[in-house]
């Protein structure tokens, strides 16, 4: 359902905002999770978008990156 809405929203020509208390762990974690689910990238290549993206801290665990890689 959220990720639905993000992309509802971007084919609608919006823009959204993703956001946490600090911005980087759960944050990233839902852009990686859109990229990887929505657009087709793989794990890998959405965390690294995020973090090149965003910055080197975001999706800050493994166990972050291991909920967008089972996701």
């Amino acid at each position: 359902p959220v990720l639905d809405w993000i992309e509802k929203a971007f084919e609608e020509g919006g823009r959204i905002m993703i956001h946490c208390v600090g911005g980087l762990g759960r944050s990233g974690m839902m852009a990686a999770l859109f990229l990887k689910n929505k657009l087709g990238f793989s794990a890998h290549a959405a965390i690294s978008k995020v973090r090149d993206t965003r910055t080197l801290r975001a999706i800050e665990t493994k166990r972050q990156e291991d909920f967008i890689q089972d996701f």
